[in-house]
């Protein structure tokens, strides 16, 4: 059976996390928390807020190299052959969001991606399409 494994950058701001995680279909079965040093406390509440079974945090090393970050994640990050992954790139920062885009490009080619917009809904990042269904948030 396939399952969905969310794969978010945590930022200051959780919202794109939480929305992901409770509107995404189908529902993901684990998230996986991408966070640094300074986003490690906003990730370590997450896994109460997000009505997720399993959850991991993973904390990327303080390097300002898109490419060493990537190498890391290609390490570090473990996703089963059953999973689908879903990466939300809105949160964390820019590089680490490029990292996680292009460490997974290497792990798994034709991974679907979501970002939180302006407007409060999730859309593909692919598309820029809205996903299906009413969820939002108001910003």
């Amino acid at each position: 059976m396939r399952t969905t494994v969310l794969i978010a950058s945590v930022g200051f701001n959780p919202a794109s996390v939480v929305l992901a995680a409770r509107a995404l279909e189908p529902r993901p079965s684990r998230v996986i928390l991408l966070c640094t040093k300074e986003t490690d406390p906003i990730a370590s509440i997450l896994p109460s807020q997000l009505g997720v079974p399993l959850c991991d945090i993973v904390e990327v090393p303080p390097d300002p190299a898109v490419e060493a970050a990537r190498d890391y994640l290609v390490r570090e990050l473990s996703i089963d052959a059953s999973e689908d992954p879903v990466l939300d790139i809105t949160g964390a920062t820019k590089p680490l969001a490029i990292a996680a885009w292009l460490a997974l490009a290497q792990l798994r080619p034709g991974f679907r991606a979501v970002y939180l917009a302006p407007s409060g809904k999730l859309r593909d990042a692919n598309t820029g399409k809205p996903l299906p269904g009413e969820a939002s948030i108001s910003l």
